[in-house]
């Protein structure tokens, strides 16, 4: 049965309430990571530029990996290094992450990735997380900044950010702003002129 959204909903809580609907836990969690996948690549992340599942990254079989051991996406920065990203999904975003609950990567999975990220809709995450993810440099992606993206999560699409235009009113106030400050350096320089001629004089 369709969950029926009330207003003032933002896309992320919308598209919660349709996840939560989702059984068992173990789709419901798959949804999500491709739902941050397609957050990743439409351009949600200012330092990530792709994701991959762990399923379909291209680099998981030259590499000789198996298991995800903890990984559920793999991304990559704009300058080309890989991330393994563990993803955990709050069915109340109040809901802190904790260390305990994060699988840290083993020794050989280590070595194919240079930085450790947890994603989670969740508003934050324990002590203790980042190191358990990978180090105490861990990217952390929480709630808030899935919020201040400009990314539909219902609709799974960027949103297109419109371009300002200023009403007449304020156009001649920046204009008499731009007179003003001329008008300013224009008499603080003559006053200096003046200054200068008074000492050479």
């Amino acid at each position: 049965m369709a969950i029926k959204a009330r207003a003032g909903l933002t896309s992320l809580e919308r598209l919660e309430r349709q996840l939560q609907a989702i059984s068992p836990d173990r789709a419901q969690g798959d949804a999500w990571e491709k739902s941050l996948k397609g957050w990743i690549n439409a351009g949600g992340h200012p330092e990530l530029t792709k994701a991959w599942m762990w399923g379909e990254w291209p680099g998981k079989l030259k590499a000789g990996l198996k298991g995800d051991k903890g990984v559920d996406l793999v991304a990559e920065t704009r300058d080309k290094q890989l991330v393994a990203i563990q993803v955990k999904f709050r069915r109340d975003p109040k809901d802190p992450v904790t260390a305990p609950e994060v699988q840290k990567l083993v020794g050989s999975y280590r070595k194919h990735f240079a930085l450790f990220a947890l994603a989670s809709n969740a508003w934050s995450a324990t002590r203790g997380v980042s190191e358990a993810v990978g180090d105490e440099d861990a990217m952390l992606i929480l709630r808030e900044q899935l919020l201040e993206s400009s990314y539909d999560w219902a609709a799974k699409k960027s949103i297109k950010r419109t371009k300002f235009t200023p009403f007449p009113f304020q156009k001649v106030a920046a204009e008499n702003v731009r007179v003003e400050n001329s008008c300013r350096k224009h008499s603080a320089g003559d006053a200096l002129s003046w200054e200068l001629d008074a000492v050479v004089g």
